[in-house]
């Protein structure tokens, strides 16, 4: 399949486990794809027993469309976790790199993968990495930080936007994985969200503190 055709199924595979669906409207803004290329691409799909799609309804995968798309996501993580557990690259250099390699890695080499990584449960970015059956281990406990009150501290489990220019602001603020955050205020007008972390004071708009998991 082509590289549209599988980060299509995974928009879907994501979705889905965050509760939610995606409309072909949806899907063509967060793909970049013309809205006539998301049907077409949907219609192929439904075709090969991937998705079931109804017009202005929310595409939905089968279980082999779930299970080839778990695989794919699962190459990506484990990608991204070894290029930054044994080569030391940050969690902003990470996905850019496995977005490639994912497409080229074959079943054998990402179970060994898994297997010298220590079969781990969750990327960099604290998302969960499928295992080689299609489970994923979910979190307990945890809010986004748009919702988290103010006075409290978290400690930071994950980020679900990983664009460059977003993962870059984190890094140079010193948001990192694990870290620990201190609310300090929110500004009533637009819900941004005032943070402390490492002593470095920086104000969160709501879009981006509904993209970061903390926990307390």
């Amino acid at each position: 399949m082509s590289q549209s055709t599988d980060d299509l199924l995974k928009a879907i595979f994501l979705a889905e486990l965050e509760g939610t669906s995606l409309s072909a409207s949806e899907l063509a803004r967060h793909l970049d794809i013309s809205p006539p290329g998301i049907t077409q691409m949907a219609n192929r799909l439904q075709e090969d027993g991937l998705v079931e799609y109804y017009p202005y309804r929310p595409m939905i995968l089968t279980q082999k469309g779930r299970e080839l798309a778990a695989g794919i996501i699962r190459k990506h993580r484990l990608w991204e976790m070894f290029m930054h557990k044994a080569l030391k690259m940050g969690w902003n250099e990470v996905h850019r790199e496995a977005e490639m390699l994912e497409h080229q890695t074959s079943d054998t080499l990402a179970d060994r993968l898994d297997e010298y990584l220590g079969y781990p449960a969750f990327d960099p970015h604290g998302q969960p990495i499928p295992d080689k059956h299609g489970r994923v281990q979910a979190r307990k406990d945890i809010l986004v930080l748009s919702e988290a009150k103010p006075g409290n501290s978290y400690t930071v489990v994950g980020v679900t936007d990983k664009s460059d220019e977003l993962m870059d602001f984190f890094t140079d603020i010193g948001l990192t994985l694990h870290c620990r955050i201190t609310i300090t205020g929110k500004i009533s007008m637009d819900q941004s969200v005032i943070i402390s972390v490492k002593n470095y004071r920086t104000i969160i708009s709501k879009t981006v503190a509904d993209h970061i998991y903390i926990q307390k």
